[in-house]
């Protein structure tokens, strides 16, 4: 069911984003990864299932460089890099 962005992060994160990070999360992304939305009388909507998809991306993203910046500081302490 399509419903507002800051209606489904309200209820997922617990604020709603301002309108210039919906803008941000439609057009840019967070580390990559853009929320899936349609625009539908005038308003951007998206659903439960495309938010969810959009915060585990970004988690997915985080992990990801965590794990490349573990890996780098090993290789720096061990004289390596």
């Amino acid at each position: 069911m399509l419903r507002p962005i800051g209606e489904v992060a309200l209820e997922k994160v617990g604020k709603a984003p301002s309108p210039a990070t919906q803008w941000r999360w439609l057009r840019k992304g967070v580390r990559g990864v853009r929320l899936n939305a349609q625009f539908v009388g005038g308003r951007w909507l998206t659903t439960d299932a495309d938010f969810d998809a959009f915060t585990q991306g970004q988690t997915a993203k985080r992990l990801e460089t965590d794990a490349v910046a573990d890996t780098r500081q090993k290789l720096i302490a061990a004289g390596l890099l």
